[in-house]
């Protein structure tokens, strides 16, 4: 027997952000982030551990299960995009650096401190 695996269609709030991973969506300050398919995975993973540290392996491996080789630099490339995205969808002065460099090891997600 079969079973579907049941997508959750309502979306979830995550504070400022709101995620719809059956429309694989996602909202920063009520206003939709036009992102690429990895850049949704990467963002859906930061939302869902936030404070967590990934290597680049990791998100590579998270973003490419298939695991043809690609290299690691490429992470930089989908991140740079991601903090655009989310920088140009914020109001004015509530610019945050979501997402973080951990230097010697990769990034994570963070809040800011109130």
């Amino acid at each position: 027997m079969l079973r579907r695996l049941e997508r959750k269609a309502e979306p979830e709030d995550q504070s400022l952000f709101r995620m719809d991973k059956a429309q694989q969506r996602i909202w920063y300050q009520q206003k939709p982030l036009n992102l690429t398919p990895t850049e949704f995975r990467l963002l859906e993973l930061f939302l869902e551990h936030v404070g967590q540290v990934y290597s680049r392996a990791q998100l590579l491996d998270h973003i490419n299960p298939d695991s043809f080789e690609v290299a690691d630099r490429v992470i930089d490339s989908h991140i740079k995009n991601l903090r655009r995205k989310i920088s140009d969808a914020a109001e004015t002065g509530n610019r945050h650096e979501w997402v973080q460099a951990v230097y010697g090891v990769g990034y994570r997600f963070e809040y800011p401190e109130d």
